[in-house]
Parts: C-alpha cells; structure tokens; sequence
C-alpha cells in the first residue's frame, strides 16, 4: 500500500521560526558578513563586449540555401562548405596557444592613465590580489624552498616560444584565455567577444583588438592561396617585364646601329629581334592581366565583417556581485539554521517518542 504524501505544516514552520529566530537570525547574520569579507576582498572587474557578423563561404547558390533552410530549424550545415575555418570553431582559435601568444605586445593604458605599457606587463605586474592571495604566495614560497629544485632547460624568458612557453608564459596565457569569453550563436552565427579586465579601458581596447586579430587571421586563411598565386604571377610578370625591355633594347640598338643597311641578313637578324620583342611584348601583356585577375580574386576572397555592436568603455563593473552575493549569503544562511533546526526537532521528537 502507497504511503500518502504528508502536507506541509506551516504552522509548526512559523513556530519553528518564531521560536529560534534569534538563532536563525545569527547565522544569517554571521553568513552575510563572511560573504561581505569575501567579496569586497575581491577586486572588480569590468567586461567590454564587440557583436560582429562574419562572411561565411558556403560554395554553391544550392549549399548556401541549404543552409538558410537549416539555420531556420536550429541546425548548422556551415561545416559542409569550403572553408575548413567556420564559426563554431571561432572560440577554439582565440583559446589556441599561438592566438594568445599574439596579444602579449598589445599597448594597454588605464582610464586614469597611470598605466601604460603592454599587456604581458600588465597582467604580470599591474594586477590587483585578494588578501589571500598574498598568504598562498608566502606558502608556495616555503613549499618551493623546501622542494628539490626544478631544471631550467635554458628558456630565455625575455624570448617567446609558442611552442615552449616558459612558467610565467604559460601562466599570463591561462589568464588571458580566462579573461576572453567568445560564444557562437549556431543559427546566426554571431559572433559575441567578451573581454574582462580590472581597468575598464584596458577591457575595451583588448576586446577590440582581440576582434582585429580574429579578422586578420579568418582573413589571412581565406586569401592564403589566392595571395600566393598573386606572388607567383607578380614574379612572373616582373620576369617579362625584363625580358620585354631587353628584347625593346636590343632591337632598338640594332636598329640604330643597321639603319639604311639593304643586306637579307641584316633584315633577317632585325626581322628576328622583331619577333621576340613582339613575344614579349605579348607575355607581358598577358601576365599584367592575370595579375589583376589575381588581385581582383584576392578581394573576392577577402571576407567582410558586419560589426554589430561596437567595443565601449563599461561604466560598471560586471564582478563580483556584492549585493547580490551578500543577500544570497544571508537568505541561505537563515534557511540553513532553519533546516537544522527542523530536523534537530524531528530528532528529538523521534528519541522521545522511542523513549516513551
């Protein structure tokens, strides 16, 4: 046989309550004023946010209305085109190691303009610490004194190796990557950059540069081939550059030096020069214009970004939320004296009822 849920009792809650709310209020009390100690120990941060909707390659007229279709169910067909970079794997890239190894020299400056310098010295130098933070240094310290001493390997700190990062290297890279929040949205696939910081300057104008350099890179993959080949024919181009104005020298010179001569093999040697200067005249003519068709392919393949919502300078800060932890602490520290107390009195209740 089922056992029937029992109702809640309101009215031995309300007992419970006024008959320990001294208690109850005590540690609601003692709670919040933890909580108050350790979030205003904690220095603010501020977040500064970019919007920005990038050009994706979808190959085909037919793939490109596939993937409308599908975006409108929820559903992502982006890894089906062309492109090996799409925009789900945006966040991946700005989290990759050479990714942020590239922001270490960007010029950072505080809002109150006391600082100045890059952004490796800032984080390494320039941050902000809860108290605690000093007593795990002292002990890490004594740990490292004690422990035997670690090899060095030669890393020249002073030099930076993506490939081997130094302890410091490593550790300004984790910062930075905890500091940098992309998201994709899978049905629009707008990109959303968040960049959090100590000094609300000092977010905007990394989350900014932070949108620069993703463009740069999506750019330089997108064009890679397209810019090759321009080089290649660039070259080949300025080769027949040469070969037409020495072919243009050497018929003008012959020319000069045989004029009036009536001989066949004087006309024959100036009917020759005649036509390799024409030859070349013809290659350079056709290389100069698959040059512009390599430029004008570059540019076709150039992607364009459509910035949504531009990088400003927060005005608040984002953390911590010190009211709002402080309240929390407070409504969980009175409902936890109160659960204890309920079941504190359920225990009593069953020892007397044992006893009895």
């Amino acid at each position: 046989m089922e056992s029937k849920q029992q109702p809640i009792d309101f009215t031995k809650i309300f007992e419970l309550i006024s008959s320990n709310w001294k208690f109850i209020l005590k540690v609601a009390v003692i709670s919040m004023i933890v909580a108050g100690i350790f979030v205003f120990s904690l220095p603010r941060s501020y977040t500064a946010t970019i919007k920005l909707a990038p050009e994706v390659s979808t190959g085909s007229s037919l793939s490109g209305n596939l993937s409308s279709l599908a975006s409108a169910v929820g559903v992502n067909l982006m890894n089906g085109s062309e492109d090996a970079i799409y925009p789900e794997i945006y966040p991946d890239i700005v989290s990759s190691t050479q990714f942020l190894v590239g922001l270490f020299n960007v010029h950072v400056e505080s809002a109150d303009s006391s600082i100045s310098t890059d952004l490796f010295t800032y984080l390494t130098q320039h941050q902000k610490k809860a108290w605690w933070s000093f007593i795990i240094r002292f002990i890490k310290k004594i740990k490292k004194s004690l422990s035997p001493s670690q090899p060095n390997y030669g890393i020249d700190e002073n030099f930076v190796d993506p490939f081997w990062l130094s302890k410091t290297q490593n550790e300004v890279c984790m910062a930075i990557n905890a500091c940098i929040d992309c998201q994709v949205d899978k049905k629009t696939s707008v990109i959303t950059l968040n960049y959090t910081a100590q000094d609300p300057l000092v977010a905007a104008s990394m989350v900014d540069s932070i949108k620069v350099k993703l463009q740069n890179f999506i750019i330089d993959y997108r064009t890679q081939k397209s810019r090759n080949d321009l080089n290649y024919i660039e070259k080949l181009c300025e080769d027949a550059k040469q070969d037409y104005n020495r072919a243009q020298r050497n018929y003008a010179r012959y020319c000069d030096s045989h004029k009036g001569t009536i001989m066949q093999a004087y006309i024959s040697e100036q009917e020759k020069l005649e036509n390799e200067l024409s030859i070349a005249v013809n290659a350079y003519t056709q290389l100069s214009q698959q040059v512009q068709m390599a430029k004008a392919k570059v540019q076709e393949r150039t992607p364009s970004f459509t910035v949504i919502t531009n990088a400003t300078v927060p005005q608040k800060p984002s953390r911590p939320k010190r009211l709002i932890t402080v309240v929390a602490f407070f409504i969980m520290g009175a409902l936890g004296a109160l659960g204890y107390k309920f079941f504190r009195t359920k225990d009593d209740d069953l020892v007397a009822t044992e006893s009895e």
